[in-house]
């Protein structure tokens, strides 16, 4: 008989691919995780993944499709056991979060924190990343996305509007000038921020008539993490265009100056992704709920 901790054991080999990797994720030891595969293996019969040098792993055919069901059935278990503490009123669960580096790092791993402390029944796993590619299903409970929103099958909550503000610190105006259109931009060090697949060296400007300019900026600085490009901005190095979320308290103190004011981004609402399911976990609305609550 297949047990729970068996098809975790299974899952955590067919996702890392090496018994040093699964068992970190166990939290166990990798002779311990090896054992038990050996184990399983006796008990059913079958060869579940092939042993390569002593340390990396590779699923057979059966072992692929024994973790694969794994998930499903895991899946299962853990919504039935939160439906069943849900029933007295206690709410628990792993919570498992993806969100961008900047907007994750500053934004939701406070709330993370304050909501964990309320909910202490909830653990929590944040993971930051701007390069999502294909996730496993029950690798994620809610995804944060900050931005436009390619077609996608999932469930989108609308968490906040975001604007998106051009701006520079005082020293760099003081040596530059201040932009009074966007093609002014072209005159000026840009600094752009390399997030998901958007093309970040366009900007696309409106203004209050509705009037569309949109420039092919030379950036002078650029970088994958937001934060590092809004250092290089508070150093004097250039113009960038960031989030409202981000500079806000920039700009209240004077440490970063709005240009083109009479000009506006494309808005970049702050959407939360989850799968599309009729039996949302309650750990999950209660996060969206809780979130929705608070001004970014």
């Amino acid at each position: 008989m297949i047990s729970s901790t068996d098809l975790q054991l299974v899952q955590a080999i067919a996702r890392s691919g090496s018994l040093a990797a699964a068992s970190r994720t166990l939290n166990v030891t990798a002779s311990a995780v090896s054992q038990r595969l050996s184990s399983l293996e006796q008990r059913l019969g079958l060869k579940l993944a092939e042993r390569s040098g002593g340390v990396s792993l590779t699923m057979t055919t059966e072992g692929e499709l024994l973790a694969a069901r794994a998930g499903q059935v895991l899946h299962t278990l853990n919504g039935l056991e939160e439906e069943i503490a849900a029933q007295r009123g206690v709410i628990s669960g792993h919570l498992k979060i993806i969100a961008p580096l900047g907007f994750g790092r500053l934004s939701v791993a406070p709330l993370l924190a304050k909501f964990q402390a309320q909910n202490e029944g909830i653990t929590v796993n944040l993971q930051l990343s701007d390069q999502l590619g294909r996730l496993p299903r029950d690798s994620w409970d809610i995804i944060f996305r900050v931005g436009p929103l390619k077609n996608s099958d999932l469930l989108r909550t609308s968490i906040a509007p975001n604007k998106r503000i051009l701006c520079a610190s005082p020293k760099y105006l003081g040596q530059h000038g201040q932009p009074s259109t966007p093609t002014d931009l072209n005159d000026h060090h840009c600094i752009a921020i390399r997030e998901d697949d958007e093309d970040v060296t366009l900007w696309r400007f409106i203004d209050e008539e509705g009037k569309r300019s949109d420039i092919r900026i030379g950036p002078t600085f650029a970088s994958n993490d937001g934060e590092v490009a809004r250092s290089w901005a508070l150093a004097g190095r250039g113009i960038i265009q960031r989030s409202e979320w981000s500079v806000r308290e920039d700009i209240q103190s004077g440490r970063l100056i709005e240009l083109l004011p009479n000009w506006n981004f494309p808005d970049a609402p702050i959407v939360a992704l989850t799968h599309n399911t009729t039996n949302r976990p309650a750990r999950v609305q209660l996060f969206l709920n809780f979130v929705k609550e608070r001004n970014f």
